[in-house]
């Protein structure tokens, strides 16, 4: 709930605090958003960099589910959402220079951050060109591997999705 009042808070006043600085109330809910996107990535990859970022700075990555489904955030049942705002919450609360000196102790890349994106809200803008920009080569599946079922978690997400365009197109 502690997300939900600073929301209702920043809607009220115009403008959100985040650790120390204020910031007008769409850059506060941009910063949530990107957040929120961070959670939701960690969620999916529970093994990588970024979620032991996120474990590093006492958010528990282990406890969330990935979404089933695939939808977006506005979508999912109250129950999942319950769980991933507490985490966004803390994240807001959080110094930058505190969560630039996990991710460099962790040697998170800059490209866990950008997740594709060009723009970044402030201020993960300056903590993420803080960061070493590494590009790793992704390694084609091994034969065995291409053999191997998909975990059922997977096939549900794809099945959602095609059930989604295949109701664009009709």
């Amino acid at each position: 709930m502690a997300f939900q009042y600073s929301a209702d808070d920043v809607i009220k006043c115009g403008y959100g605090k985040v650790h120390d600085t204020l910031l007008p109330a769409a850059e506060w809910f941009a910063l949530s958003r990107y957040f929120l996107m961070l959670v939701r990535t960690a969620t999916r990859f529970q093994s990588g960099k970024l979620a032991g970022w996120l474990t590093a700075l006492g958010i528990d990555i282990a406890a969330m589910q990935p979404a089933a489904t695939g939808l977006a955030f506005e979508l999912l049942p109250p129950h999942e959402r319950a769980v991933i705002l507490p985490a966004v919450s803390k994240l807001l609360s959080t110094d930058p220079q505190r969560l630039l000196e996990f991710a460099c102790a962790l040697a998170v890349a800059a490209e866990a951050f950008q997740q594709g994106r060009q723009d970044l809200p402030f201020p993960m803008c300056d903590v993420v060109a803080s960061l070493p920009l590494h590009h790793r080569r992704r390694r084609a599946k091994t034969s065995s591997q291409k053999n191997m079922p998909l975990p059922p978690i997977s096939v549900l997400r794809k099945w959602a999705r095609l059930q989604r365009k295949m109701g664009r197109i009709l």
